[in-house]
């Protein structure tokens, strides 16, 4: 009898990056802001966000359109990466008022925080990295009653000194469905997060599993924001050109038709 060879970290990171997410996939979401614990019982703010992606050949593009609150309605940004790279990974942004123009943001500051909340751009990436990194299989742990592999990702690129906060980072990923489920962040030597990522709810549409609420904590700032899905749908047609920079600025008459 033949024993099965046990995954290491990197291949189970691999797994998680080759899971089924569909080749586009719509979503319609409320981002809620507030103190900790308090981010959807007591709301400082919310935006109300309309999102398309589509992955093809290891590539993925994902258009943000703000609809709510007013005042902000049609800022968009768009995300391109390539499945577990640190580069390329462009980000766009049209801030339609004024000049009304496209703007590239360098992907150094992709680890900032985005429209004032604790979600950057780097948290909605569609994959998780592969390189510039070490990987140690920790062991299985359960999370919300969910057997989960636990690695343990330490930067070995000094690229990631250009803008990442952390230099380590603990992934909880479902043993069974290859789904994430937490990410902790760590800084230096530290044995405690300073901000955790959970991905909780998971449900199918369409034969896609997909996660009705993403929060993130930032346990040094008391803060936290939670992202929870109000309608989704994967793998219908997209218009041709609708992921292409200059597409941008059309995005919100797009987005709203669904």
């Amino acid at each position: 009898m033949t024993s099965v060879p046990e995954c290491d970290g990197l291949d189970i990171i691999r797994q998680a990056n080759q899971r089924d997410i569909g080749q586009t996939c719509y979503r319609q979401i409320v981002m809620s802001l507030g103190r900790l614990n308090e981010s959807v019982s007591n709301p400082q703010r919310q935006f109300h966000v309309r999102t398309l992606r589509r992955t093809l050949h290891g590539r993925s593009d994902t258009v943000y359109c703000l609809f709510k609150p007013r005042w902000m309605k049609g800022i968009s940004f768009s995300l391109q990466e390539q499945c577990g790279q640190i580069e390329p990974f462009d980000i766009h942004l049209l801030i339609p008022y004024g000049l009304n123009i496209v703007r590239r943001v360098d992907s150094k500051r992709r680890c900032q925080g985005l429209l004032g909340s604790d979600f950057t751009y780097d948290d909605l990436k569609t994959w998780l990295y592969e390189e510039g990194q070490s990987f140690r299989k920790m062991g299985i742990e359960v999370h919300d009653d969910f057997p989960c592999h636990v690695i343990e990702c330490n930067t070995t690129s000094e690229v990631f000194s250009d803008f990442a906060t952390w230099t380590r980072r603990r992934t909880w990923i479902d043993r069974e469905t290859s789904v994430i489920r937490r990410i902790d962040f760590f800084s230096g030597d530290s044995s405690k997060p300073f901000r955790t990522h959970t991905l909780n709810d998971y449900h199918r549409i369409d034969e896609v599993l997909i996660q009705r609420c993403m929060q993130i904590q930032d346990l040094q700032k008391n803060h936290e924001t939670t992202i929870e899905l109000v309608r989704a749908w994967h793998n219908r047609e997209v218009q041709d050109g609708f992921f292409e920079v200059g597409s941008l600025k059309k995005s919100r008459r797009v987005l709203e038709k669904f």
